[in-house]
């Protein structure tokens, strides 16, 4: 048998791209007063009308970089963001249409952007989600008069992760959730903001 008719006669995964965009909350300046996740509201199944992370399937041709910054841009209007990649989720079962691994990515916007984000393609609605530390060492998305509870698929997971990396690597990263000009007094405040959230994650 060829190498070619082999690898064929192997079963194969649909490989998609998930983006976890993280920024400082809306009117609290260059340092701000917390974070804040970017979430879809599905508008079709599977989980339609839950809340989820912008991204889905990589076309023919494309690498999963490719996939996430147009998913990004088709869902939620951002487009020219830095995309870092964050983990390969691949557990069997993780999405009820079948066999899917997804990359993750990270997506970190300054507080200039913010109101660049709009919901677009198969997205019913993309909002900002406060993100709240617990005592526990996690977190809740919540709203003034909503909690987003459970995401879609294994999101929630995608996210801890995400946030894991951000704090594991705050230095790298704080200065891309503020505005050109900051003291180091804003940086300082962000690098704790992070800790506060992604510290305990796994």
């Amino acid at each position: 048998m060829s190498a070619h008719a082999e690898s064929q006669s192997y079963p194969k995964p649909s490989l998609t791209a998930d983006v976890v965009v993280i920024a400082p909350e809306v009117g609290v300046g260059g340092s701000g007063q917390g974070l804040q996740v970017l979430l879809i509201r599905r508008g079709k199944d599977p989980y339609q009308g839950s809340w989820a992370l912008p991204g889905g399937f990589c076309d023919p041709g494309e690498s999963v970089e490719q996939a996430a910054a147009r998913e990004l841009e088709e869902e939620t209007g951002l487009r020219g963001v830095r995309l870092e990649q964050v983990y390969t989720f691949s557990e069997p079962g993780r999405d009820p249409r079948g066999w899917v691994v997804s990359v993750a990515h990270l997506a970190l916007i300054p507080p200039r952007r913010l109101n660049e984000a709009r919901a677009g393609d198969d997205a019913h609605e993309a909002r900002w989600w406060p993100i709240r530390p617990l005592a526990d060492l996690g977190y809740r998305l919540e709203s003034e008069t909503e909690l987003a509870g459970r995401l879609a698929f294994d999101h929630d997971e995608v996210l801890r992760k995400a946030l894991a990396r951000l704090a594991r690597d705050v230095d790298l990263f704080a200065s891309d959730l503020l505005d050109e000009r900051f003291t180091e007094a804003d940086l300082a405040r962000m690098r704790d903001l992070i800790e506060a959230l992604g510290g305990g994650a796994p």
